[in-house]
């Protein structure tokens, strides 16, 4: 598949061979070939208006940053501004399809050195990661707000008649266990509205996990794709972590990563939140599972290319499902949770 974009120019030098690389669903990601047989990996990030993120501004601050943290990611080799594009180090080796235990703590490790302090002091002025909430008022807002964007939607088909009735029962879960966290944080002293401070925020890559990393020919974990990089919230990178739905974890490797993150970041305070605020992250997995039924996210996938219309029906029932059953399992990945991080 030919890309209009000119990589031979941003190269420097004349690339023989391009060809879409079918993973990213935000991104075109190519893999590139010069004269010389040298290969390189090509992005170029979507963007529009009403999106609002500058996801190549913050992909070059997360590498520019870990690399500096001396850590395990792709070399930045250059950059088109105006077309959103950059060239970078093509990482030769393998997908973390079954992460074995040792992979836990690279994990960690990743995690705590772009958080060591120097780092974190040079990151001051770097913007938030992608949809930081630093509040369970700000929690909140972003399921309604998603909610909303469900319920705008409008009926095509059987199937999104189904999707507006499973957006009704998440309306109820969001009101349930908001209430409780909110009651929860109460009791604690805490208000709802109030935001995190600095201190207590960590770098993280958002998008962080094992679907995103690849394993070098020695073992080590090369951690890609930054382009939601910022300052977050630990108890959401907690969170979104131990329930990704690209990562294969056994219930061992997800109790390991909580209680070794929690050792680590510990002094961050974030527990009683994380605790909290769980089924709220999981009600949003149940949301962006729903991104294809809504008109300004569908077309991020549409420009990744993995949106195709000969898919698009197998694609939209099997999303629903995904959130169904995230939905479905809401209560029992709770109780689970809550007893790791007691």
């Amino acid at each position: 598949m030919k890309t209009q974009y000119d990589w031979s120019s941003l190269a420097g030098e004349p690339v023989k061979e391009e060809r879409l690389v079918s993973k990213g669903r935000n991104s075109q990601v190519y893999r590139l070939v010069g004269m010389d047989g040298k290969v390189l990996l090509g992005k170029r990030y979507f963007s529009r208006p009403q999106d609002g993120r500058d996801r190549l501004a913050a992909e070059l601050t997360g590498l520019r940053l870990v690399a500096k943290a001396g850590v395990n990611a792709p070399v930045v080799i250059a950059t088109d501004e105006n077309a959103k594009a950059v060239i970078m180090e093509f990482v030769h080796g393998d997908a973390v399809c079954t992460p074995r235990n040792e992979d836990i703590k690279q994990a960690v490790d990743f995690l705590v050195r772009i958080n060591q302090p120097s780092t974190r002091i040079e990151a001051t002025g770097i913007s938030l990661a992608s949809e930081a909430c630093f509040s369970g008022k700000a929690l909140e807002a972003n399921l309604y707000a998603r909610l909303g964007n469900i319920l705008a939607t409008r009926v095509e088909c059987d199937i999104f008649s189904r999707v507006h009735v499973l957006a009704a029962s998440l309306e109820k879960y969001i009101a349930q266990y908001a209430e409780r966290a909110r009651c929860a944080l109460q009791s604690q002293g805490k208000s709802w509205d109030e935001e995190l401070t600095p201190e207590n925020c960590v770098l993280s890559p958002s998008d962080f996990g094992f679907h995103n990393a690849l394993r070098r020919p020695d073992g080590s974990l090369c951690f890609l794709d930054f382009e939601y990089f910022g300052w977050d919230d630990p108890a959401k990178t907690l969170c979104d972590f131990v329930q990704h739905p690209a990562m294969h974890m056994n219930t061992e490797q997800k109790t390991s990563f909580i209680r070794l993150f929690a050792d680590v970041f510990g002094h961050m305070a974030f527990t009683a939140r994380a605790r909290e605020f769980f089924p709220l992250f999981r009600l949003k997995w149940c949301f962006i599972f729903l991104n294809e039924f809504v008109a300004q996210d569908r077309a991020r996938r549409e420009f990744a290319g993995c949106l195709e219309d000969s898919s698009r029906d197998a694609i939209l029932e099997q999303q629903l499902g995904k959130s169904q059953k995230y939905m479905e399992t809401l209560h029992e990945k709770d109780e689970w949770f809550r007893s790791v991080l007691a």
